[in-house]
């Protein structure tokens, strides 16, 4: 999980595993109870587990 500023705006870069082979990067929209989370890449958005969980605060 990286951090990254754009435009004054902090954005959380994090990356999910959809099934056994696809990675997928994109910034930090959503944690769920589940333990999984969403990620946006551009206009889309993707829910998975993360590719290296860490805890929550």
């Amino acid at each position: 999980m990286h951090s990254l500023v754009f435009l004054g705006k902090t954005a959380v870069l994090m990356t999910i595993v959809l099934g056994s082979s696809v990675f997928i990067q994109g910034t930090l929209e959503r944690r769920h109870d589940n333990g999984m989370v969403t990620v946006r890449v551009g206009d889309r958005f993707f829910t998975g587990h993360p590719a290296n969980p860490v805890p929550t605060p």
